[in-house]
């Protein structure tokens, strides 16, 4: 019978060997569908890479490079240039080139970039002398301009610009507190004529005019275009001097207190600001401008 079947199954093409057929009622696949990965096993990059913060974060990365006989710890991206440079030296050509396309690329972007910001403040220089100069011809008071054009200084030769003033609202209001302070103590010294005693016997028992030493330490404080006394108030100390009955200690101590600082009063006609009044007051203002 064996026989039989033999003779009506042959192998061949589409009937292939009985005995590595699927057997009925069973799986090909004897281990089973493999399980679901859980969301947390799985990879937490979105489907679009960040590929931009990625390269970012791998060229910040800190890396060890043998430099002589040490080890040096820098970003990655420094040790690749490092390694170019290196390369570039040892006579390679297309380091050597990739080298100066680079150095010669970053200086013609700040080049230009000097170039446009020094402009912009040389035309900001020449619009705000003008309004000064049109506000000085109609009679009126100079406008506020912050930075003010006389604070700007320009350097031809590397094309920088530097600001030798305030460059905000806040340090334009500490300066103009400065030079109305500086005017104050002024003031003080023309009319306190006890500040200051020479005696040419002894020096040692000399005094110095302590409100012209802070006169110099506060105009120290001020931009260049405003140190020193202006016309306009030596005038109006000359007025006051050859004013009848002018009572310059009230006047003066009433202005000082405006500015939150007043005098101390120690018996009848004395008159004192103590030194550490002003060192606290001063405390807070900026250090000397150059």
């Amino acid at each position: 019978m064996s026989n039989d079947n033999d003779d009506e199954y042959k192998v061949g093409y589409g009937k292939p060997p009985l005995g590595t057929c699927f057997v009925k009622g069973q799986s090909g696949n004897l281990l089973g569908r493999p399980p679901k990965r859980r969301k947390s096993e799985q990879c937490d990059l979105p489907v679009v890479l960040p590929s931009a913060k990625l390269f970012e974060e791998e060229a910040r990365r800190e890396v060890s490079v043998k430099s002589g006989d040490r080890q040096e710890i820098m970003p990655a991206i420094q040790a690749v240039m490092r390694a170019q440079h290196h390369k570039a030296m040892s006579g390679s050509v297309y380091a050597q080139r990739a080298v100066l396309e680079r150095v010669t690329r970053n200086e013609l972007i700040e080049f230009s970039r000097r170039r446009t910001l020094f402009e912009f403040w040389q035309d900001y220089v020449r619009k705000a002398r003008g309004s000064i100069t049109r506000a000085a011809a109609r009679g009126e008071e100079e406008p506020p301009f912050i930075p003010h054009p006389g604070d700007l200084e320009f350097d031809y030769d590397e094309l920088t610009v530097c600001v030798a003033g305030p460059i905000n609202s806040d340090e334009y209001a500490r300066i103009e507190h400065i030079r109305h302070l500086s005017d104050l103590v002024y003031e003080m010294s023309v009319f306190d004529t006890t500040a200051a005693n020479f005696d040419a016997s002894d020096p040692q028992r000399s005094r110095v005019d302590i409100w012209l030493l802070h006169f110099a330490w506060l105009q120290s404080q001020l931009p260049r275009r405003l140190r020193g006394v202006s016309d306009k108030l030596q005038a109006e100390v000359a007025q006051r001097i050859y004013r009848r009955g002018y009572r310059w200690k009230a006047d003066l101590k009433e202005r000082f207190s405006k500015m939150g600082l007043p005098f101390l009063q120690f018996g009848p006609g004395s008159l004192t600001w103590p030194i550490g009044d002003l060192k606290e007051a001063m405390a807070i203002l900026p250090p000397a401008t150059g």
